[in-house]
Order: structure tokens, then C-alpha cells, then sequence
């Protein structure tokens, strides 16, 4: 029987995706609030730093709205 792996937060994946685009935590925010606020989705440099140390963002939208900042797919925020 094969074991099921299950994907895991990857905050340093979205630290270095964040560092190759040339954002700061503060840039990654306002890039994150321009995208999100119309769908009625902010957040603050402290989530995003949160993030990096691991901490999986609690809303679906955020994983969706950081994928579209950073021009990736959710599956390169994760690691199995």
C-alpha cells in the first residue's frame, strides 16, 4: 500500500518567489491589497511575514490572490 502524501505550506518557496519579482514583505502587501480589496480581500506585511515562517494562509482567496501577484500556481507554494 502506498503512502499518501500530503502537500505542505512552503513559506520559503513564497519568500524566494516573492525576492525574484523584486518585492519587499511591504511591496508583496500593496501588490496583494491592489489585486484583493475589489474582491473584498486585503492583508498586512505581518501576515506576509507570517507566511514565510510557515504559517499557511487560513483563506482559499489568499492562496488565489497570491498566486496571481506572483505570477505562479498554487502547487509551487507547496511541497510534498
Amino acid at each position: 500500500m502506498r503512502k499518501l502524501k500530503i502537500p505542505e505550506w512552503n513559506g520559503e518557496a513564497l519568500r524566494d518567489l516573492r525576492k525574484e519579482r523584486g518585492l519587499t514583505q511591504v511591496g508583496l502587501t500593496e501588490e496583494f491589497n491592489r489585486v484583493g480589496i475589489p474582491h473584498g480581500h486585503a492583508t498586512h506585511d505581518t501576515s506576509v511575514s507570517a507566511w514565510e515562517r510557515g504559517h499557511e494562509p487560513s483563506k482559499r482567496a489568499h492562496l488565489l490572490i497570491l498566486c496571481r501577484v506572483l505570477s505562479c500556481e498554487v502547487d509551487d507554494l507547496f511541497v510534498v
